[in-house]
């Protein structure tokens, strides 16, 4: 994981990197320069698949995160089980983590 602080003391760019070349890159929207300042702070909602939920959940505890649903089993709208916790961003995104890989 790399995070590069902005000048205002906060994240303006991160990048989460796993084996096998997967990764996902982000922009802050406090770069009004960039593409990412024409957005809304707060407007996404992102789904991680991740075996690891409780682990996710503890981090984000332990680093004072806000957690929006703690881990649980839950159904998905195609009846589908999974299991899942949401945390909100300090920018207002929420990110889901849980087990469900979509169909087959």
């Amino acid at each position: 994981m790399v995070a590069a602080p902005d000048e205002h003391g906060g994240i303006g760019h991160a990048e989460l990197r796993w084996s096998g070349g997967g990764a996902l890159v982000f922009g802050s929207t406090r770069h009004t320069d960039s593409v990412h300042g024409r957005m809304r702070a707060g407007t996404s909602a992102v789904y991680v698949v991740s075996d690891e939920v409780d682990s996710v959940h503890r981090r984000v505890v332990d680093a004072g995160g806000e957690v929006v649903e703690p881990p649980h089993e839950t159904r998905f709208g195609s009846g589908a089980a999974g299991y899942v916790c949401t945390v909100r961003d300090p920018e207002g995104n929420l990110w889901t983590f849980g087990t469900y890989r979509g169909p087959s």
